[in-house]
């Protein structure tokens, strides 16, 4: 029998609600130069914008590597070699989630931040639950 694999199309992500017009504005620095990205290699001086996996990627890789840790550790799996770290390291990149929420406008502020973090995690230990036979204990993701 296979292991039971978390399917992140059913989560919902905070980053889901981001508009086009949002990252835009925000980051890619479309409507007005950004100095210091210039010459960095994020900056595309012929479209004249920011690399948007430069800007995104991270936040996006982040969720994702969140909710498969929490599916992980709710069926009491061994962590795939790309979630092992120390607790700390999890800790340092819940923080710069949050930071990142609050930048993107997605969260209020920090307790928000978290709220959104729970929400995820949520999720996918309700998917391990579902995986194991069990009543999910949080919010089934896709309902």
């Amino acid at each position: 029998m296979s292991s039971p694999v978390l399917d992140f199309t059913t989560i919902s992500f905070p980053t889901d609600s981001l508009t086009v017009k949002q990252i835009r504005h925000h980051r890619l620095g479309l409507e007005k130069p950004v100095p210091h990205a210039v010459g960095s290699g994020s900056f595309d001086p012929i479209h004249r914008r920011r690399n948007l996996e430069l800007v995104l990627g991270n936040t996006l890789d982040c969720e994702r590597e969140i909710a498969d840790r929490a599916f992980h550790q709710r069926l009491q799996a061994e962590l795939p070699e790309h979630l092992k770290r120390e607790d700390w390291e999890w800790d340092e990149e819940r923080e710069v989630l949050i930071r990142e929420y609050i930048d993107w406008g997605l969260a209020k502020g920090e307790r928000h931040g978290k709220q959104l973090i729970r929400d995820i995690e949520a999720q996918a230990t309700a998917q391990a639950d579902i995986a194991m036979g069990k009543k999910p204990s949080g919010p089934v993701p896709g309902s």
